[in-house]
C-alpha cells in the first residue's frame, strides 16, 4: 500500500513536471529546422528575411543564411548550395535593388549579383579595393563605399564593372539617396559628405562631429546620422538629425564619451529608432534626450547584429559569441518579449527583409 502511494505520488510529480515543461516551451519558438541543401521549392525563399554572415577574414567562408518565416526553415549557405562555389572573403553587406541582389564582398574587393528570388549567379562586379555598402542611384547607376580606396566606386550595372571614382578620402561607410543628392557617411572624418548623383562629384559637406557610419531618414524626412567619436579628439559618439532640403542641423545628442553605439535602425513606421550599445537601446524620433537605460538587457552576450523584420514586426539581434564561432539569432516582440532564438552563421552582422 504504502509503494502504491509512492508510485502515485511521482506520477502526479512527474505530470507536474511535463506540465511545466509544455509551458515552458510554449513561451518561446523552437528553434527553426536548420538546412543546408539547397530550398526544395520556389517558394523557400518567399517569405521571411536573408542574414548576413561575414565569416572570419582570410577564411573565406562568408555566407548568406535565409530564414522562411513562414515554414520556420533556417536555410543555410544558400547561395553556395545553389552555385556551387563560395560566396567570398567578408560579406560586408547586401541589398535587393531593381529586383537584383547585390553582395559587397569586403576582403574579396567583388560584388556577386544573383537573383534575390532563386539565388542564382547573375556576375559578378570587380575592381574595388575593399568595398563596404552599395548604394543604387538609378537602374543603369551606383555607387560604392570604399573602407581604403580614399574614393566612392561609380558602377554601370548594366555592364556590371565601375566606370568612375568619386575622390572622397577616408573610410567611407553607409550612404543614403535623397532626391539627386547622396549622404555619405566617413568613420574617418568630422564632415558628412554630400554628392551630386547626377555629375557624381562631391557638391558639399556639413560638419558633424566624428565617425558617422550609420544613415536613415525618420516618417518626417529628417535624416538621422550616428557616429562613433573619437577618444583622442575628446569627441563623444553622437546622433545628428538633419534637414535634407537645408542642410541644417535640427538638434544633436551626445552618448558619454566611452560608449561604443553601432547599427542604427528603424521600425516600419520610421518612428522610432533602435541601435546597439552593448544592449539594444530604443528611442522615439521625437525624443528630447537620450534613453538612459537599455530597452533590452542581453546580459554578457557579444551583439554585433540588429534588424527588424517588417512582416511580423520582431526585433531581431545577433550575438557573434567569440568571432569563431557560429552567431545566435534572438527574436523580440515590439514589447521586449524574447520569442526565440537560432544558430545562423559566423559573425551575422545584418539582415534584409525580403
Amino acid at each position: 500500500m504504502h509503494n502504491k502511494n509512492k508510485s502515485q505520488h511521482q506520477g502526479i510529480l512527474k505530470s507536474i513536471f511535463y506540465t511545466m515543461l509544455l509551458v515552458l516551451a510554449s513561451a518561446c519558438d523552437k528553434a527553426p529546422k536548420s538546412s543546408q541543401v539547397k530550398p526544395e521549392t520556389a517558394d523557400s525563399l518567399a517569405t521571411g528575411y536573408f542574414i548576413c554572415n561575414e565569416g572570419n577574414f582570410q577564411w573565406n567562408n562568408a555566407s548568406m543564411s535565409f530564414y522562411n518565416t513562414a515554414k520556420k526553415v533556417l536555410y543555410e549557405d544558400v547561395y553556395k548550395a545553389i552555385n556551387n562555389k563560395s560566396l567570398g572573403d567578408v560579406l560586408q553587406s547586401m541589398v535587393i535593388y531593381n529586383n537584383m541582389m547585390y553582395a559587397v564582398l569586403n576582403n574579396s574587393g567583388k560584388i556577386e549579383m544573383m537573383n534575390p528570388k532563386t539565388f542564382a549567379s547573375s556576375g559578378t562586379i570587380t575592381g574595388l579595393r575593399s568595398p563596404r555598402y552599395f548604394l543604387g542611384i538609378n537602374p543603369n547607376k551606383a555607387y560604392v563605399s570604399d573602407l581604403y580606396d580614399n574614393q566612392i566606386a561609380v558602377l554601370d550595372l548594366q555592364q556590371k564593372k565601375v566606370v568612375g571614382k568619386i575622390p572622397c578620402k577616408g573610410w567611407t561607410e553607409e550612404m543614403l539617396l535623397v532626391g539627386s543628392r547622396v549622404f555619405v557617411c566617413n568613420k574617418t572624418s568630422e564632415y558628412l559628405y554630400i554628392v551630386n548623383g547626377i555629375s557624381d562629384q562631391i557638391s558639399d559637406s556639413i560638419a558633424i562631429g566624428f565617425g558617422s557610419s550609420c544613415i536613415l531618414t525618420d516618417a518626417q524626412n529628417r535624416i538621422w546620422i550616428l557616429t562613433s567619436g573619437s577618444t583622442s579628439l575628446s569627441i563623444p559618439p553622437q546622433l545628428y538629425v538633419i534637414n535634407p532640403q537645408t542642410l541644417g542641423i535640427i538638434s544633436s545628442f551626445n552618448f558619454p564619451m566611452l560608449a561604443k553605439p553601432l547599427k542604427l535602425i528603424t521600425n516600419t513606421n520610421k518612428t522610432k529608432l533602435y541601435w546597439i550599445n552593448n544592449q539594444v537601446y530604443s528611442m522615439n524620433t521625437d525624443a528630447t534626450q537620450l534613453p538612459t537605460s537599455a530597452w533590452i538587457n542581453t546580459g554578457n552576450r557579444n551583439l554585433y547584429a540588429l534588424g527588424y523584420h517588417h512582416a511580423n514586426a520582431e526585433i531581431l539581434v545577433g550575438d557573434a559569441k567569440d568571432f569563431v564561432q557560429r552567431s545566435e539569432i534572438l527574436r523580440y516582440d515590439t514589447t521586449g518579449n524574447l520569442l526565440g532564438s537560432y544558430s545562423a552563421g559566423i559573425n551575422a552582422s545584418s539582415f534584409l527583409n525580403r
